[in-house]
């Protein structure tokens, strides 16, 4: 066997052993401080929205159902603009679900509490803003 064939054999079992290890992890379920990070947000956004047992499972029954939605639909879908059309249409579908079974009051806490959630890593904290905070700090 010459050098450039056992490269080449290298090689290939190397992409076919990483096809085959991406394949195993591919249909995974989600990590568990994933699924405990979950349950803690909604937790704390059902005890925001005062609602007692029976209003809670039906809570999280509505946040699972679309859930479920969402990850049947990532199976089928072929590029990042349909995934985004779907997600789109599945939040636009669960906001009106969850407006109908909140109460007015308990709809603007939920609001407040998810619009939150895309806020995160705004503002002044890139590139940008260091570059400033530096030039501040000299003056």
């Amino acid at each position: 066997m010459t050098f450039k064939s056992k490269i080449l054999a290298a090689l290939t079992l190397l992409v076919f052993s990483t096809i085959a290890l991406s394949a195993q992890t591919a249909g995974k379920e989600m990590p568990p401080r994933h699924k405990e990070r979950a349950e803690k947000r909604a937790n704390k956004m059902i005890e925001k929205l005062g609602l007692n047992e029976q209003e809670a499972v039906e809570f999280k029954a509505i946040h699972k159902k679309y859930k479920q939605e969402l990850k049947a639909a990532k199976v089928n879908v072929t590029s990042k603009e349909e995934m985004a059309e779907i997600r789109y249409a599945i939040h636009k579908d669960k906001t009106a679900e969850v407006k109908e079974f909140l109460t007015p009051e308990q709809y603007a806490i939920y609001d407040k509490f998810e619009g939150r959630k895309g806020s995160k890593g705004k503002g002044k904290k890139g590139r940008k803003g260091a570059k400033e905070h530096r030039q501040k700090r000299k003056l």
